[in-house]
């Protein structure tokens, strides 16, 4: 073979062969995983390799830069498969089982680049005989304006080494920073990839992140407290409000049961009243899907219970009340019908009865009377629990509780009597309240019942005087006098005639 064609080959055509390769490899590097880019590397090294022996075994004459440039390329890529096969064996066998110790796999890269940089000079230095030393003086000058220029990407780069030994967050990790949430997807030395809820792929640069605040949702499973807000008629008790979305809320998927959800009211507005709910969540990537099954779930239990969600105010509004008016007055009747001093009254009379009633809410701790005030209105508990406090020498005290169905007030509104306790609300409490004129239409309809009130009246009278034990047990003579003394008031009161 003519050795004029061999060494042109070998100085001009072969290099460029070799460059051209190597930029062709480059791109399609990026495009295999990394076990991939070992198995090209194997073969470059391979090729590598027979080109080195073909050096050693031909006995041409051979440039000598040409010599040492294959010598080089052999050696390089010798130590950068060593070195690739070294970090696959370490990422994938040793780490996973250091349990208690995590390494940045950024702090991994820098360390590989750094050997293979260390290496490619002492190759220089052996192979070319170059001089490091003029080498690394200029490149201090040339780092500096360097540094200068790529200010921005250094800053990124020295932040995402900061961010990879304080570890405040990982792959898979779901956080907030800088008004942007979603999960990590991966992280390299310059920036953060982030993949939102909805699906969209954020790249926040390193500087940026490590500047702002980070909540990480995905650490030691936290809890994720959430807010959702609700109007509802003025027309509707808060307790009723509250109880309903508790239930809602709590029987909803997604929703954790401890800590239980907690209703507070808001505000008042023009048209409606402003509830909110708080709860817990723990599954943040399914956050938008609770959100919406909770307030379907309010919703469902709003429609089920009669609770209604109002227009605005500015909306023309027409109110259908009969319906609401007719189920009030039925449960008003069920409730008289189980009170013993109306049991005298017809079914119609006892209708009538109920459509005087009105509706009256109180909240905990709220008093619903107060011992000697004047009064003129008669009460039956509706839903609820209060305390019958009365006064003994110095001292208020707890006698007796009221609970749903049980009634007060009624010494006061018959006999003309200033209030003989004080009423406290133990709890969310409703009740309907009778005033003293329409309760007059009845008794002078149906004087008997005065008969049967007179007798309750002592009744009550004596419990309360036996609880304070303000006064020793009365004979059945004295309890007759007093029965007498009460239907007498009673009738003075509601100008009643006496009987024959």
């Amino acid at each position: 073979m003519n050795p004029l064609l061999i060494n042109i080959f070998l100085n001009v055509v072969f290099p460029l062969l070799l460059i051209i390769l190597l930029l062709f490899l480059k791109k399609l590097l990026n495009k295999f995983a990394p076990f991939s880019k070992t198995t090209i590397l194997f073969y470059i090294f391979s090729f590598a390799c027979g080109f080195f022996l073909f050096l050693l075994l031909t006995r041409l004459s051979v440039h000598i830069h040409i010599r040492r440039l294959g010598y080089t390329i052999f050696t390089f890529l010798l130590i950068i498969l060593l070195i690739r096969y070294f970090n696959i064996w370490f990422k994938e066998s040793y780490l996973p089982r250091l349990r208690n110790i995590q390494i940045p796999f950024l702090l991994i890269d820098i360390i590989r680049w750094l050997v293979i940089v260390s290496f490619l000079f002492i190759i220089l230095k052996i192979f070319f005989n170059i001089n490091l030393t003029g080498i690394f003086a200029t490149s201090a000058v040339a780092t500096a304006v360097i540094g200068f220029a790529l200010q921005d990407i250094l800053k990124n780069f020295f932040a995402g080494i900061t961010l990879n030994f304080e570890t405040p967050f990982k792959k898979g990790d779901w956080i907030e920073t800088g008004g942007k949430s979603g999960e990590v997807i991966g992280m390299s030395w310059r920036a953060t990839k982030i993949k939102t809820i909805e699906g969209n792929y954020i790249i926040i640069p390193n500087a940026i992140i490590s500047q702002e605040n980070i909540i990480n949702y995905s650490v030691h499973q936290r809890m994720l407290a959430r807010y959702v807000k609700v109007g509802t008629h003025y027309r509707y008790p808060p307790k009723l409000v509250k109880d309903i979305l508790k239930k809602a809320v709590f029987s909803t998927e997604g929703v954790l049961k401890t800590p239980e959800p907690i209703t507070r009211l808001v505000k008042f507005n023009d048209s409606s009243i402003d509830y909110q709910c708080k709860f817990w969540i723990k599954d943040y990537p399914n956050l938008y899907n609770i959100e919406d099954a909770v307030m379907s779930k309010i919703w469902y239990f709003f429609k089920e219970n009669g609770i209604e969600i109002p227009f605005p105010i500015r909306t023309v509004y027409t109110y259908k009340g009969t319906e609401t008016t007719k189920k009030e007055t039925g449960e008003i009747i069920s409730l008289l019908e189980e009170i013993k001093i109306f049991s005298p009254l017809t079914k119609q009379e006892t209708t009538k009865l109920a459509e005087k009633f009105i509706l009256g809410y109180f909240a905990r701790g709220e008093k619903l009377i107060e011992e000697g005030e004047e009064g003129r209105t008669f009460f039956i508990i509706k839903e609820g629990k209060v305390s019958v406090n009365a006064r003994v020498g110095d001292r208020i005290q707890k006698v007796k509780y009221l609970s749903t169905n049980d009634f007060f007030g009624e010494m006061s509104l018959l006999t003309g009597e200033k209030r003989t306790a004080t009423i406290i609300a133990e709890e969310e409490t409703e009740v309907l309240i009778l005033d003293r004129d329409d309760f007059a239409l009845i008794l002078k309809k149906k004087p008997a019942i005065a008969d049967e009130i007179s007798k309750i009246l002592v009744q009550r009278k004596e419990e309360l005087t036996e609880k304070t034990k303000i006064e020793k047990s009365k004979k059945p003579q004295e309890t007759k006098a007093e029965e007498r003394s009460i239907l007498k008031k009673i009738m003075k009161v509601f100008g009643l005639k006496k009987r024959k």
